[in-house]
């Protein structure tokens, strides 16, 4: 078996993500408000839920100040995540993408 690692930044510092090991990874979703359809705001405090293909529910947490929601520890595969007031927004963990940090979470739209 054929290993190989790499370190992804993010804001709390470095994830490590293993080829051949790991099968789990890390979701930074942005929670924004719609102001007025072109300019978007960081919303701090907003429940996040991270919802499984069977609709079940996997992990929630709050966005923090700058609107940023954490998760940790995601097995590899499709993902929502939802908020109140806002679409929900499909997601994918792959062996090759276990850092997702460019999903934004619109509210009020």
């Amino acid at each position: 078996m054929s290993l190989s690692a790499a370190l992804f930044p993010d804001r709390r510092g470095y994830h490590l993500a293993a080829s051949g090991i790991s099968r789990s990874g890390t979701l930074q979703p942005h929670v924004f408000e719609d102001v007025n359809g072109d300019l978007r705001r960081p919303l701090p405090g907003v429940e996040v839920a991270l919802v499984d293909a069977a609709g079940k529910r996997f992990a929630v947490t709050r966005s923090d100040f700058e609107g940023l929601a954490y998760f940790d520890g995601v097995p590899v595969g499709q993902w929502r995540l939802e908020a109140a007031h806002a679409a929900p927004v499909p997601v994918t963990l792959s062996r090759e993408t276990l850092l997702v940090s460019d999903a934004h979470i619109i509210v009020g739209r």
